[in-house]
């Protein structure tokens, strides 16, 4: 009788754990939440870089000499990232799907890239406070 019970709570941790592993798949603000360096767009020329807050703001601001950070006009604002899409000033605010893969982020809209992203360790305070 105790076996029985040991195998049925081992068996529910398992869809526990693996419904969790399946949410986190799906993307959400948890999962840009930070300072992300762009690499790659079809949109910007410029580098950028953007501050997600994990709460609902997206800051985003470009440097010329990676000491002083520059407001991207109109591209700070809210955000939302959920179920695998994300929305933003960047992307019109139209919802784009997006993927976290170690420390890449890639932003798509219907499978063309917009942007790639590599996670940054510029402080986000200047990204936040950019004039």
């Amino acid at each position: 009788m105790k076996q029985n019970k040991i195998v049925s709570v081992i068996g529910m941790l398992v869809i526990l754990l693996s419904m969790a592993a399946m949410v986190s798949c799906g993307g959400n603000a948890k999962t840009v939440t930070g300072v992300w360096e762009q690499t790659e767009s079809v949109v910007l020329s410029d580098k950028i870089y953007c501050y997600f807050d994990g709460k609902d703001k997206v800051y985003v601001a470009t440097t010329l000499d990676g000491k002083d950070f520059f407001k991207v006009p109109g591209a700070s604002g809210d955000y939302s990232a959920k179920g695998g899409k994300i929305s933003m000033p960047l992307t019109e605010n139209v919802k784009c799907s997006f993927e976290v893969k170690g420390d890449m982020l890639t932003i798509k809209k219907d499978g063309v890239v917009l942007f790639k992203f590599k996670k940054s360790n510029v402080d986000a305070n200047k990204i936040k406070n950019a004039k």
